[in-house]
């Protein structure tokens, strides 16, 4: 946290007839402006979302009410809300509208947030319990080696070891892999660690790993040619990062082979949390190892 400038250093002033402030609030915003402002410093993929969410509310507004974020009111959000909650869910829908209302309002674009009466809600519960069995894992892996596929096998590490969100997945370079030695006891101790960049909410953070898993997974790395730890082989695609959906098709068809349709990139997640408290690890170490703003969110499991 930076400090304040202390007085000590400041030359008083001699004559000024001057009024200077770069507050934000003293700023004049258009809608636009404002939107831009408001998705500054955001993930590209919460950008994305963000986006196209509040581009259809807006398409909305502009077609049946013949105006814009700064002239809408309640009972506009409340039939937007009516027309999609026929064929989608809401709370996401809300949560974008009422984060950006929030920061329009900030800006003085609105003089009032319209926003402010609609609750978001629970989240609805998971239709399955995401509960992965360690043997599940173990045939997966086997799976995995009796394809021969290296890469298949890597990624169900970063998943298994790591805790890694799918998106944070594809985004993995080579050099994410970490090898430090050390001396110990005049012995050479290598240890490995995940660097994950760019993660949701634009944070880093580094993930120890098993000394066996990072071993694996720094041969692997050393194996590849290119940038991205998992490059895409999609014909046109070549010299590209794997997409999420791609990463999460090959986990799919991994899935079906056991019989575990169910299971998803992101039970391994569930996973690894639990692996790691019943292990022993405090709540507060899984906590920041999965890039958890707050304590609560991995006690809530609501992630």
């Amino acid at each position: 946290m930076e400090s304040s400038t202390s007085t000590d250093f400041q030359a008083p002033a001699l004559v000024s007839n001057i009024v200077e402030s770069s507050s934000d609030e003293e700023e004049v915003y258009s809608v636009d402006e404002a939107i831009v402002d408001w998705l500054f410093d955001k993930s590209q993929a919460t950008c994305t979302n963000y986006r196209m969410r509040l581009k259809n509310f807006r398409v909305f507004l502009r077609t049946r009410f013949k105006r814009d974020l700064d002239k809408c009111r309640k009972k506009h959000i409340r039939a937007y809300l009516t027309e999609k909650g026929k064929t989608a869910a809401l709370r996401p829908i809300l949560c974008v509208i009422k984060s950006c209302f929030k920061h329009l309002h900030k800006r003085n674009v609105i003089a009032k947030d319209c926003s402010i009466g609609f609750k978001l809600g629970r989240q609805n519960p998971c239709r399955t319990e995401r509960n992965l069995k360690t043997a599940d894992i173990r045939k997966m892996f086997v799976l995995a080696q009796k394809k021969n596929s290296p890469m298949s096998h890597a990624l169900l590490q970063c998943l298994t070891y790591a805790g890694i969100r799918i998106t944070a997945l594809s985004k993995l370079r080579r050099d994410s892999i970490i090898k430090t030695s050390i001396e110990k006891d005049g012995t050479t101790v290598d240890k490995y660690f995940l660097r994950i960049d760019n993660a949701k909410g634009s944070k880093h953070r580094k993930v120890m790993l098993k000394t066996s898993i990072g071993a694996s997974l720094y041969r692997y790395a050393a194996s590849l040619s290119g940038e991205w730890l998992f490059p895409s082989n999609r014909k046109g695609f070549e010299g590209k990062a794997m997409h999420p959906q791609a990463i999460s098709q090959r986990i799919k068809r991994l899935a079906k082979a056991i019989n575990q349709p169910m299971i998803s990139c992101h039970w391994f997640r569930h996973h690894y949390a639990t692996h790691a408290l019943a292990q022993g690890a405090s709540i507060i170490d899984v906590s920041k190892s999965m890039g958890h703003s707050n304590v609560s969110i991995t006690v809530s499991r609501d992630w």
